[in-house]
C-alpha cells in the first residue's frame, strides 16, 4: 500500500513477518530530496498529531557519498526523535555536498511518538537527467 502528499511516498512492506515502512522520494535536486526525506519521516512519525516549534539547531553529516549521507542524516534524525521527542518542522541546507552536509534544522516537540528503530543502509540515491529519487526501508 503507498501513500501519497507533497513530500513523497510512504509504503508498508513485507519482510522476515516485520512490517518496515518505507519512504520513496523524488526531487530536483540533492538538497530537495534530503528535506522531503526529513519531512517524509517527521509525517511518518508524527501520525497527525500537533506539533508546536521548540529548538533549532545546526547539524552536520560527513559520508563518503551521497548514499552514505542520507542514512547518516535520517539516523540522525531519528535518533534526536528518539531521544528528545523532536521531529523536523523546517530545514535550510547550508551547505551540501555529495559527502557533507550543513543544515539549520528548526524542530517541534511531540509527545507521542512512533520512531523507527533502524533504517536500512542499501540506500542507492539515482540521478536522473533533472531528478534524484531514492527508496529507504525504515524498520520498527
Amino acid at each position: 500500500m503507498e501513500i501519497n502528499n507533497f513530500a513523497g511516498t510512504h509504503y508498508f512492506a513485507e519482510g522476515n513477518g516485520l512490517r518496515p515502512l518505507g519512504i520513496k522520494i523524488e526531487a530536483n535536486n540533492l538538497s530537495q530530496l534530503f528535506l522531503d526525506a526529513a519531512l517524509k519521516l517527521s509525517e511518518i512519525v508524527l501520525s497527525g498529531e500537533r506539533v508546536k516549534s521548540v529548538a533549532s539547531r545546526t547539524i552536520e553529516c560527513q559520508a563518503v557519498d551521497e548514499n552514505s549521507l542520507l542514512y547518516e542524516w535520517l539516523i540522525t534524525l531519528i535518533k534526536i526523535a528518539d531521544e528528545e521527542s523532536m521531529i523536523v518542522q523546517k530545514c535550510d541546507f547550508q551547505y551540501m555536498s555529495f559527502t557533507h552536509l550543513i543544515a539549520k534544522v528548526r524542530f517541534a516537540k511531540v509527545k507521542n511518538l512512533q520512531v523507527p528503530t533502524s533504517v536500512s543502509e542499501d540506500i542507492n540515491i539515482k540521478n536522473k537527467k533533472r531528478s534524484f529519487s531514492v527508496k529507504v526501508e525504515l524498520g520498527y
